[in-house]
């Protein structure tokens, strides 16, 4: 296993550690903005 290779693998490693919680903060809020844009739709009605 040379350097390159190395860094390469720990620079993918940090963009998942960085993406994930993204990710998670991106699943959770979408349902939630949906959810919230519902209830102002029917408040309105």
């Amino acid at each position: 296993m040379t350097l390159f290779t190395f860094e390469r693998n720990l620079l993918l490693k940090n963009k998942v550690n960085f993406l994930f919680p993204l990710l998670l903060i991106v699943l959770f809020a979408f349902p939630l903005f949906l959810i919230m844009n519902l209830l102002i739709q029917n408040s309105m009605n």
